[in-house]
């Protein structure tokens, strides 16, 4: 018995206290749209708060969500971040009646109150929209606006040290028809806090090296304007261009010098080698070109690039040099006296032994009849024709003894079995040109890399 009576009276005090509790927040929902509706009669979003007397402070602070992307060749860097405006009205002050120090507005209520006009002077889209936004109202009459911003920011670069330079990306907002006289921006903490960064923002090919923030006027016809400027410290990551270009392009030029272990007379080879290096590096110049801006100045990766087209077509003109000289030793040679002297009659030549085994050859071949003899200055010449030849008449000298201690052999041209024989043409040795151009190149090379990289590493922005 105890126990029901109990539970009925539990009962009823639980559903007193719910129904306590919706009355009192209908009071409390019917007490604020009274008070709002309070505040908004008489309230004209037209005039800037304290109208005609001094200048409405405008406090900004902001946290940046992401960079990405940063375009070099548009030379642009788009920012996602909260962007926050603090500012005063004392229309809006609506005590301690509703027991609540701060409450969040939404719907329309952008609409109805005063908004400083606060616009980004270098965006590039010129289409800021604030659709995702939170606006907080204390009983003091301090209004916090903030809003979710994409921008496109025009960030101009100097890229004479690309890639191993550093960017300053600066972002610069100001009022767009309020002068000084009505209206003032200031940073919310007049330091770095004012701008926040997230944790977790990563930025490709950059690392965020510090921010400065400072505060200016600008004067135009219209009068003086506040200014606020944050500046972004960007540092290129150079790991991606010595993988995907330094390389790539020293493996080029490296591969240009294995044409001087290849030998001078294999042309093709030399020159196919040659053309495919050049090719090559120039493919990966106007690769990198085309991810950059038309700018009038050199870049240290134009320097470097450059350069190393400058070695593997001094590879290719090495090799152009030892064939003008092959040619100019062949012409010698052509234009020497058809007949020479050989001074020795103690001992015949090799010469004369082999052109003596070249003839009885040919007499037992049974293809060739002696045609005739002829004599002169102490040497029998023994004339034979082919018989089985459709051509002209084949004639070869032999040598016949003689007492005459000088000879005089006579070199005809036009034949196969002399024109290959190693005794007339012996074997050239390695061109001297290949054996220093083994050494000079990468030692060159390597002199230059090294002065490139000490001059742009230390050379200041």
């Amino acid at each position: 018995m105890f126990s029901s009576i109990l539970f009925v009276g539990l009962t009823l005090a639980k559903e007193f206290l719910i129904s306590h509790a919706v009355y009192n927040a209908d009071s409390n929902n019917t007490r604020t749209t009274l008070v709002l509706k309070t505040l908004f009669e008489g309230y004209d979003k037209r005039l800037r708060p304290n109208f005609g007397g001094p200048p409405c402070k405008v406090n900004i602070s902001m946290h940046v969500l992401s960079m990405v992307p940063i375009k070099e060749i548009d030379m642009e860097a788009t920012f996602v971040m909260f962007f926050r405006q603090h500012w005063f009205d004392p229309r809006l002050a609506y005590g301690p009646t509703l027991g609540m120090p701060k409450m969040k507005l939404s719907g329309n209520i952008v609409d109805q109150v005063w908004i400083p006009d606060t616009y980004f002077v270098n965006d590039l889209t010129q289409k800021t929209s604030c659709a995702d936004f939170m606006f907080e109202l204390s009983q003091e009459g301090v209004i916090t606006h903030s809003c979710r911003l994409k921008l496109s920011l025009y960030c101009p670069m100097n890229l004479r040290k690309f890639p191993m330079d550093e960017q300053v990306c600066e972002m610069i907002f100001e009022s767009y028809s309020y002068s000084t006289e009505d209206m003032i921006l200031s940073w919310l903490t007049g330091g770095k806090d004012s701008i926040g960064v997230s944790g977790e923002l990563q930025i490709p090919q950059y690392t965020l090296k510090k921010i400065e923030i400072s505060m200016k006027s600008h004067e135009y016809s219209t009068g003086n304007f506040s200014t606020l400027l944050a500046r972004f410290h960007l540092q290129r990551q150079i790991g991606y261009y010595i993988l995907q270009q330094f390389i790539p392009t020293v493996l080029i030029v490296a591969l240009s010098w294995v044409g001087f272990w290849i030998d001078e007379r294999s042309v093709p080879a030399r020159v196919s080698l040659g053309i495919t290096t050049v090719l090559s590096i120039t493919t990966l110049m106007f690769g990198i070109q085309s991810s950059l801006p038309r700018v009038g100045y050199v870049k240290a990766i134009d320097v470097f690039i450059l350069g190393s087209f400058l070695f593997v077509f001094a590879a290719l003109l090495e090799f152009a040099v030892i064939c003008s000289f092959a040619n100019a030793s062949s012409s010698k040679r052509e234009r020497r006296p058809k007949e020479k002297q050989v001074a020795s009659y103690e001992k015949p030549s090799v010469i004369f032994e082999e052109m003596n085994d070249v003839e009885k050859n040919y007499q037992e071949s049974g293809t060739f009849r002696q045609v005739f003899d002829t004599k002169r200055d102490g040497i029998t010449e023994k004339h034979y024709r082919d018989e089985n030849s459709n051509y002209s008449t084949s004639f070869i000298p032999t040598l016949a003894m003689s007492t005459t201690p000088w000879f005089s052999i006579k070199r005809r041209t036009g034949n196969a079995r002399f024109s290959n024989n190693p005794v007339f043409f012996p074997k050239l040795k390695p061109c001297k040109i290949d054996r220093h151009c083994r050494k000079l190149f990468p030692l060159a090379y390597a002199l230059y890399l090294s002065i490139y990289f000490a001059i742009y590493f230390f050379m200041p922005v």
